[in-house]
């Protein structure tokens, strides 16, 4: 996670790419610009964050603040961002360098894993806990769908918000997106999904 750099002229590219290939759809559609949070130091090994609120390390905001570099030109008018900490602090650090505000939406808070958060081995503790407390992934989606839906009223085009990897990862799932099944969601990497807030359909638009 730690050595993610983004290219300079990967980004501009990346981003516009993805819009082009969601053209084509009802005027009332949204693209949604999802941005995971930069680094932070694992809790513990290969264990679940989830409500967990480590912040960001030193790497998390340089990739932050470099990230805000590539946006810049970009026409972000706002950012939205989950609650959490190590999500908000990337973006106060975009929105700072862009001159945008940045207004939190606990709908966008990372999934719960519940008693699995902080765990070791988390497979291993599955098998032994079959009474677990993950937050199921239509209850995420769910608040997901949510949020678009209210923002789908509030902006005509686009919108950008900083989460979590769950977000993109719960949209794959749910929606059985095949393009994104086996993408690594890197810190402060860019998702790009169009949402129309009629049928509820997501399509991912980042084809590579």
């Amino acid at each position: 996670m730690h050595n993610f750099i983004i290219q300079r002229w990967l980004l501009p590219i990346f981003i516009v790419a993805g819009v082009w290939n969601c053209q084509g759809y009802a005027a009332q559609s949204l693209i949604i610009h999802v941005i995971r949070h930069g680094a932070t130091d694992p809790v513990t090994k290969e264990s679940l964050y989830g409500y967990m609120g480590p912040p960001l390390n030193l790497i998390g905001r340089e990739q932050a603040a470099a990230l805000a570099d590539h946006l810049v030109g970009l026409s972000v008018g706002q950012l939205y961002c989950s609650p959490q900490q190590r999500a908000f602090a990337t973006a106060k650090i975009i929105a700072d360098k862009l001159g945008v505000s940045v207004l939190i939406d606990d709908r966008l808070r990372e999934r719960s894993f519940g008693s699995t958060e902080g765990v070791h081995n988390v497979e291993q503790f599955l098998q032994d806990n079959p009474n677990h407390t993950i937050e199921p992934l239509s209850t995420h989606v769910g608040r997901l769908l949510s949020f678009f839906k209210d923002v789908a009223k509030w902006h005509q085009q686009e919108v950008y918000i900083v989460g979590h990897s769950c977000v993109a990862k719960s949209l794959f799932e749910y929606f059985d997106l095949p393009e994104g099944a086996d993408v690594l969601v890197k810190n402060c990497s860019i998702f790009t999904f169009m949402y129309d807030p009629v049928s509820e359909k997501i399509t991912y638009c980042n084809q590579r």
